[in-house]
């Protein structure tokens, strides 16, 4: 008797010749037959992962954060109102959250005054 082998099948029994008569019992493979029973990427990825050593970090010291401010001084001796301040010829420091944005557009583009952002 002869065994005939086909491509895209395995034999699961040895393939020497046998006397015993007894008939050779075929498999069917495919590639996503094949695929399904390798490792993949992922899994061995995850294991990689999984080895990784620990490291602890203390936490950080707090960062203080910058604060912006708002120089505002008149560029008249008489001194300018504007956005229901008075500002003289003597620079004045405005933190930025005190103004709100219509203030702080309204004051950056008055041409009377001299305006600058400043940090602290």
């Amino acid at each position: 008797m002869s065994k005939k082998s086909y491509p895209g099948k395995a034999q699961t029994q040895d393939e020497s010749p046998d006397d015993s008569g007894e008939p050779t019992q075929e498999v069917e493979t495919s590639p996503e037959l094949l695929a399904a029973s390798q490792p993949t990427q992922e899994v061995e990825a995850q294991a990689v992962v999984d080895e990784a050593p620990v490291v602890v970090v203390e936490p950080a010291k707090p960062v203080e954060k910058a604060h912006l401010f708002l120089r505002v001084a008149s560029k008249s001796q008489g001194g300018f109102w504007r956005c229901k301040r008075h500002f003289t010829t003597k620079p004045e420091e405005i933190p930025l959250e005190d103004l709100t944005k219509a203030e702080l557009e309204e004051l950056e583009h008055e041409p009377a005054l001299n305006v600058a952002l400043i940090e602290k």
